[in-house]
């Protein structure tokens, strides 16, 4: 027998009893992940190392084919263990035994048809030998080809999986995912050399010895878990939430010091009971005794105090069917249970500020929340005050009140730091001893930090303390919400009480007979019902087509000694009036279209009154309105609408009592003496010649009768005095021209008819108009000239005549508007083109020189 064959067998015995030295350390670990596999790969190798010596030796053919079935067995038994090492420790399989189990029903398949190979020849074929340089080797039949294929399958596999898991992880796993996959180049790169002819024996066996120490080092030696288990001991030591584990049979197996300290457990906590390491509280922690994943929330008192936790208990196992042992980990949720509990009792005091009706009332309830629920003692609300342009103190804490005498807490003006921040409308903290005393003017302030919240545009809340750095992002996160909820309960509180000032200001102000006392009676109530001091109110003038001034509050005086006259194009008062549009001018002097741009004004409201005029309310400070304001005072503007237009009617209908009185009692003197004159004449002498008193008792008699009917047609104007319709000027015009044609046969009358246009005029419109030719017919002119045309201002009838003129007492009528204009008796038919002309918001304009021009203007037209 060759010297070299024996040592090259002899090596393979020794070699397989290597592998045999690290299966006390691969048993003692068999429960970490790749475990069983390598037990499967240390007896399959040295029995393939010892076979390989054996098969070396040998040159008996019965022999051989009993070692070359052992052979078989042990290279196939270690490809299993290689996939199972490879999938266990990937994560692809959980119970290895099951598949240890069906893969062994294979290799046993395999043997059986290898040891029966006699009967069917489909394993070795034919039975025997071929010569090869150092021992005998079978004829491969189809069965052994299927035993290699399977071979290489099981290791390509495991090959397989180490490298998809390598990419899908990261770190130390990456780095033992690497050692395994290692463990394969030992024996392939041996066998490789063997089949490339470079070695005169297959020493494989040697490479598969070598591959099991880089398997075992890659599990249990190389640091890799021992880094984890260091790690992970380090991470459950810091953290700082309570967390045990627990194994299969209930037992604490670790705790971190926060765990023991909850349960007063600094020895001999190892291997006793989940119930008896929680004994403490048993009854919060009984769940565990269910050992079922859990998620809840457990209160705990301890020395105390109470303390919440989220507990979670999460299983060990990789599936919900495997339970290797438990995690409880005690999130503390201490803080956000008591916040949780903060906002609740915040909740409930915020509700009671919502439901206050007085600023005094709503800012006590607010000073109550931050002594109760901040836990902060020194606390003080400013309001905005606009009479005073300044944020006046209204309620403060009695510790506030205690560390500031009255002295100190005084009125903060636009030069303030409390101002400052009011106007930029941001929480301020204030840690600069210098910055603190500056709002209250007093250098030996004791405290060391304040913080400074906007309650939107109504104030500011000051908080204070005698700590440095004493707000934290908790004080500033409430204050915010605390001021949200105090600055909306003082907008509907400021709503509320507004709208009841418009209706008490409305009810008095629909009293007033005359828009000038509707004015003082408005005004006079707007600096304390409104906190409006600088407000005026404006008249639109038709004839002027200007907005003149009527009256102003006496806080406005100073700022508007000389109040202006608004007219198209000069001013954002103008441009509200004729839009129809409320406007809240943040910055009165930035505007475009203010007035005057060097104005003491900083902001303002303008609101127009419907046609009667407009109201605007002012401040000295820029952006001093909210819209909650220009909401009150749009509603009460449109109260005074109605307001006024009640006052026109209660001044129309007084004038025309008055008209009527003064008319029929001069006219039906005067006609009724001329009647009872020529009467009495007829009696004393009724043979005489009577038909000169005939006749004039039938003048005044008409005269009458036209007085009768001038009180119905005054009657009906002011009655209809809300109704318009619309009409065709040239249609009324040739109406009207026809019915004084009627009356006045003789007149001429020439009509000049250019445009056809419709207006939105009274009902009485034809006979204003009318009244207009018969004045010119009445006056003895010779020639009477009608015209209708269009202008920039609008649709216009002109009557124009060559007569000696209207006289001046009758168009005094167009300019008195009352009923003195009538002491008289005349200028009835002026009269009723006044109104007509009035409710048709349309212009008289009366030129006198040789003759008269009438022009009747409307605005209100179609196209």
């Amino acid at each position: 027998m060759n010297e070299i064959r024996v040592a090259v067998a002899t090596l393979f015995v020794l070699s397989s009893l290597f592998p045999w030295t690290l299966f006390r350390l691969v048993w003692t670990n068999r429960s970490k992940p790749g475990a069983t596999g390598l037990l499967v790969i240390i007896p399959s190798v040295s029995l393939y190392a010892f076979v390989s010596a054996m098969i070396t030796l040998t040159t008996v053919p019965w022999l051989w084919f009993v070692v070359s079935n052992i052979l078989v067995l042990s290279i196939a038994s270690v490809t299993v263990g290689w996939l199972l090492t490879t999938a266990e420790h990937a994560g692809y399989i959980n119970h290895p035994l099951r598949w240890l189990n069906g893969l062994g029903a294979v290799l046993l398949g395999e043997q059986l048809l290898a040891w029966t190979n006699g009967i069917h020849t489909s394993f070795y074929d034919p039975v025997g030998t071929v010569s090869l340089p150092a021992r005998v080797a079978p004829n491969a039949g189809p069965l052994f080809m299927f035993h290699t294929v399977l071979v290489y399958l099981l290791l390509g596999l495991g090959v397989l999986i180490c490298v998809v898991n390598a990419f899908d992880i990261h770190g130390i796993r990456r780095k033992q995912t690497l050692a395994l996959l290692a463990g394969v180049f030992p024996p392939a790169g041996v066998n490789i050399l063997w089949l490339a002819g470079l070695t005169p024996y297959n020493l494989t066996a040697l490479g598969f010895v070598l591959s099991v120490f880089v398997l075992a080092w890659a599990l249990f030696k190389a640091d890799f878990f021992a880094v984890v288990p260091n790690g992970r001991k380090r991470a459950v030591r810091n953290i700082p939430d309570p967390m045990v584990v627990i194994d299969a049979g209930g037992k604490v197996v670790d705790s971190n010091p926060a765990a023991r300290e909850l349960v007063d457990a600094e020895s001999g906590w190892k291997g006793v009971q989940t119930a008896e390491f929680f004994s403490p509280f048993d009854e919060q922690f009984a769940q565990f005794e269910d050992s079922t994943p859990v998620e809840t929330d457990v209160s705990v008192t301890k020395d105390g105090t109470e303390r919440h936790f989220d507990l979670k208990v999460s299983p060990l196992g990789e599936t919900a069917n495997e339970n290797n042992g438990w995690v409880v980990l005690l999130r503390d949720i201490t803080q956000v249970k008591e916040r949780e509990q903060r906002l609740r009792e915040f909740q409930m005091k915020t509700e009671e500020v919502l439901n206050k009706r007085e600023r005094e009332s709503i800012c006590e309830a607010a000073i109550e929340t931050v002594e109760d629920v901040l836990g902060i003692s020194e606390a003080c609300i400013h309001l905005y005050n606009r009479r005073q342009e300044a944020l006046v103190p209204i309620t403060a804490s009695p510790a506030f009140e205690r560390r500031f005498d009255s002295e100190q807490a005084l009125d903060q003006g636009p030069e303030s730091l409390l101002w400052e921040v009011y106007n930029e409308g941001e929480i301020r903290v204030l840690s600069d001893t210098d910055e603190i005393a500056q709002p209250f003017d007093d250098e030996t302030v004791s405290i060391k930090s304040m913080l400074l919240v906007p309650l939107s545009t109504h104030g500011i809340l000051s908080l204070s303390a005698a700590e440095p750095n004493a707000f934290d992002d908790r004080d500033q996160y409430f204050g915010q919400l605390l001021s949200t909820t105090v600055a909306t309960s003082l907008d509907g509180t400021q709503r509320e009480q507004g709208l009841e000032a418009v209706q008490d200001i409305t009810r008095d102000a629909v009293t007033a007979t005359t828009h000038d006392e509707m004015a003082e009676s408005v005004l006079g109530r707007m600096p304390a019902a409104l906190d409006l001091p600088l407000s005026a109110i404006w008249e639109y003038n038709k004839a002027t087509n200007r907005l003149h001034p009527v009256a102003s509050t006496g806080h406005a005086d100073p700022l508007l000694d000389d109040m202006p006259v608004f007219k198209p194009g000069n001013s954002i008062a103008w441009d509200s009036f004729k839009q129809g549009e409320t406007k809240l001018v943040s910055s009165v002097s930035d505007h475009p279209e203010a007035y005057n741009s060097e104005t003491n004004l900083g902001s303002e409201i303008l609101s127009p009154i419907g046609e009667f005029g407009l109201f605007a309310a002012g401040s000295t400070q820029e952006e001093s309105f909210s819209e909650n304001e220009r909401q009150i005072i749009e509603t009460l503007t449109t109260n005074l609408r109605t307001a006024s237009r009640l006052t026109e009617r209660r001044r129309d209908l007084r004038l025309l009592d008055q008209v009527l009185a003064r008319v029929l009692r001069h006219n039906l003197r005067n006609d009724l003496t001329v009647i009872q004159g020529h009467a009495k004449q007829i009696q004393r002498n009724p043979q005489g010649d009577i038909e000169q008193h005939i006749n004039s008792i039938l003048h005044s008699s008409k005269k009458l009768a036209e007085t009768a009917s001038n009180a119905q047609v005054m009657r009906t104007v002011i009655k209809d005095r809300e109704n318009t319709e619309q009409i065709s000027l040239q249609r009324v015009i040739r109406w009207a021209v026809e019915e004084v044609t009627d009356e006045f046969p003789d007149a001429t009358v020439q009509l000049q008819l250019e445009a056809d246009p419709t207006v939105v005029a009274h009902p009485n419109i034809v006979t204003a108009v009318e009244q207009l030719v018969r004045n010119a017919v009445e006056h003895g002119s010779s020639s009477v000239s009608v015209s209708v045309y269009t202008t920039a201002h609008g649709p216009t009838v002109e009557v124009s005549d060559d007569g000696p003129g209207i006289p001046e007492n009758e168009i005094e009528i167009l300019e008195k508007h009352g009923e003195s204009a009538l002491e008289h008796g005349t200028g009835v038919g002026l009269w009723i083109v006044d109104r007509v002309a009035e409710y048709s918001n349309a212009s008289v304009d009366f030129t006198v020189e040789d003759g008269t021009v009438v022009h009747l203007t409307f605005s209100n037209y179609l196209g």
